[in-house]
């Protein structure tokens, strides 16, 4: 079934990548593994969902608006089919689940509807910070995952995002300060407790 879902997903990101100049590579997303605590449904959804966040980020990086679109759109749809049925955990924590679900589906619709890439990294700060959240609330466990900072994000107040390596690159001043930030926490649920 993971080699189903790894198929679909590579060529989704054929098809949305087509950039044969090199100009705009993106960086590949490490594989999923094979084994967790939640339902494939649950993890192929959430999985889904991270592989659009980092194509949404890298292209923040890169200043290509037409992608930032296409990947907010895609990563939506991943937000608006997710099957939260099987999470596991208290009915507490499935409420808290579904809040964030529906909190990072808020903010992505907010980053559809401006036009200016600056407003547009508002909402995508609060699309990491509730992603970032999700994550660590259901204990994703197929990918380690960094959550980085830069002090700098607007006008020093600061903003975080997540990253599938340790390697920094700003999402939110990319052309002046690329490598500015840190690696505030590394989820790693990939490890048996």
């Amino acid at each position: 079934m993971w080699k189903y879902f790894l198929i679909i997903i590579a060529i989704f990101a054929f098809i949305s990548c087509d950039d044969t100049s090199g100009k705009n590579k993106v960086p590949e997303v490490p594989p999923i593994t094979a084994q967790g605590n939640n339902s494939d449904v649950v993890n192929y959804g959430i999985g889904g969902i991270i592989y659009e966040y980092y194509l949404l980020k890298d292209n923040f990086v890169l200043e290509n608006e037409a992608m930032i679109m296409q990947h907010a759109l895609a990563m939506q749809k991943g937000i608006d089919t997710l099957d939260l049925k099987t999470v596991q955990g208290t009915n507490s924590d499935k409420n808290k689940t579904t809040q964030l679900v529906s909190e990072i589906g808020q903010a992505l619709v907010t980053l559809m509807r401006e036009k200016d890439m600056e407003a547009q990294r508002r909402p995508f700060q609060t699309i990491s910070d509730k992603l970032y959240d999700l994550i660590k609330s259901v204990r994703f466990d197929k990918q380690i995952i960094y959550h980085e900072h830069c002090p700098m994000a607007f006008k020093e107040t600061g903003a975080n995002w997540l990253s599938n390596t340790p390697d920094i690159k700003n999402p939110y001043i990319p052309k002046k300060m690329i490598e500015c930030g840190e690696v505030l926490d590394t989820l790693d649920f990939t490890r048996s407790e």
